[in-house]
């Protein structure tokens, strides 16, 4: 599996996972803000073009509201069944590294965890290769 990845895949694989899980933590901690529809609509001068054309920006407004926290959600929760069903020293490392709110360094995760620079980066690769394949993250590449 990882050792059959070139140095470049394995980047690709860590950069890939690291934006879903930057992802993952940006709709986990942060308030997702509702768009509200303007009371009084603004005039748009139409030059030579259709004039009947009608649109319905409350209801615009109203699908998008709804299909963004459709969205985050499904994001948290798929991060989270993959992060499921990793060993629990993978799962450690993904929680402790990525999905906290205060993310610590890579020689605080180790410290903590007990374990050497070596042995956290395979198997952090081996978790994030995991999570890739799981939520069919692109990489660049294909992950078999």
């Amino acid at each position: 599996m990882n050792d059959t990845l070139t140095l470049a895949q394995k980047k690709a694989v860590r950069a890939a996972m690291e934006e879903r899980l930057a992802l993952y933590r940006s709709y986990k901690y942060s308030s997702f803000e509702r768009r509200e529809a303007r009371v009084t609509a603004s005039y748009d001068p139409r030059y030579h073009g259709a004039t009947n054309a009608v649109s319905d920006p409350t209801a615009q407004i109203a699908v998008y509201n709804v299909n963004e926290q459709m969205h985050r959600g499904y994001v948290c929760d798929s991060v989270e069944i993959a992060l499921s069903l990793l060993p629990d020293k993978q799962r450690s490392i993904i929680e402790t590294r990525y999905m906290r709110q205060n993310t610590p360094t890579d020689t605080q995760v180790c410290d903590r965890l007990s374990m050497s620079k070596d042995a956290y980066d395979r198997n952090r690769l081996a978790a994030m290769y995991e999570m890739a394949l799981f939520l069919e993250v692109d990489c660049g590449f294909e992950l078999t």
